[in-house]
């Protein structure tokens, strides 16, 4: 028997303890904002996959949903979904903002996948900021943005399957300014959901009606799930090339990982691109597709998403504020 085996495994709290310490032993030696990159998209998008893609090889500090407002304490004046008009100043949200871009914070959820090393970048996930992106466009104009879409049905199941619960009213009428800018003509439809799998798209239609309607192309990097699961070298290069990064095959590799997120295939194979594109349609019915559709056509997003898995268009960024977008054809990918 080893020295290894005569020794019981840690406690489970140790183990924690240990964990943490580990990941809070580095170094963020660029305080500069530009040296960070935002990833920002619906939760069940996609973006903890990617962003470990991109931070497999250490070369960025990895900043896990540094606005949750329930586990980090700076960021507790922020709703679970905040709004903030692109001049809004109010230092209750831009002093916490210029900590996190600045690498000037440290906790252990952000922190959670932090190596030990000394970082000079830093790559901030967050499925929290898209009712914010404008605001910080505006506060951090060299800031890299990456905004991430997936089909809403493909969300939605997702969410439902997870067990995941969302407070429609309680997370957008509270919040006067998004009502006043964006959501009063959508209230009594939202007010109406009641299924889970309806809840939860028109929670997908908020987060990303918002943005849409705000950012132009060149605001930020469209990245769509289905592209990036159909042709991960050419995404991935394009995405390394905004970013300012070096692309490594190794990346190809890490994308075949599951990421740390939940899944729902845990345990089983690596599906197959047209598995993780097309799954959800075998667990979703007909009649929600079509429920779907209706609610997303309510905001406009049917332009980008419809019946079928992958998105109609190129990029999403500006067609719901420009009226020439709807009259320029559908995108299709090889």
């Amino acid at each position: 028997m080893s020295a290894a085996q005569n020794h019981p495994p840690l406690p489970a709290r140790l183990r924690r303890r240990w964990n943490r310490l580990v990941h809070e032993i580095y170094i963020d030696a660029q305080p500069d904002y530009r040296a960070a990159r935002l990833l920002a998209g619906s939760g069940r998008s996609g973006t903890t996959w990617i962003a470990e893609v991109l931070a497999s090889d250490n070369f960025y500090r990895f900043m896990v949903e540094p606005f949750n407002c329930g586990r980090v304490p700076q960021c507790k004046p922020f709703a679970l979904r905040q709004y903030l008009r692109p001049e809004d100043d109010d230092p209750r949200f831009l002093a916490p903002a210029r900590a996190i871009f600045s690498g000037r914070i440290r906790n252990d959820l952000i922190d959670c996948l932090t190596r030990p090393r000394v970082y000079k970048r830093r790559l901030i996930k967050d499925v929290r900021s898209n009712l914010m992106l404008t605001w910080m466009r505006r506060h951090f104009p060299d800031l890299p943005i990456v905004f991430m879409m997936r089909h809403p049905c493909a969300v939605a199941h997702s969410r439902v399957k997870l067990g995941w619960t969302t407070k429609l009213p309680e997370m957008f009428f509270a919040q006067p300014a998004l009502m006043q800018d964006f959501l009063a003509p959508f209230r009594e439809h939202i007010a109406s959901a009641r299924t889970g799998f309806e809840i939860h798209l028109f929670d997908w239609c908020v987060e990303n009606y918002v943005p849409l309607m705000q950012l132009n192309k060149g605001d930020a990097y469209m990245l769509f799930y289905e592209h990036l699961c159909m042709d991960p070298r050419g995404e991935i290069e394009r995405l390394c090339s905004y970013l300012g990064r070096p692309f490594d095959d190794a990346m190809l590799k890490a994308i075949d990982r599951p990421s740390s997120s939940p899944r729902t295939m845990a345990g089983r194979e690596r599906p197959t691109a047209e598995e993780l594109v097309c799954g959800w349609q075998a667990h979703v019915t007909s009649d929600e597709i079509r429920r779907a559709v209706d609610i997303s056509g309510l905001f406009g997003l049917d332009r980008v998403y419809s019946q079928g898995p992958m998105p109609l268009v190129e990029s999403a960024l500006g067609i719901l504020n420009d009226p020439a977008a709807t009259s320029q054809p559908l995108f299709q990918r090889p």
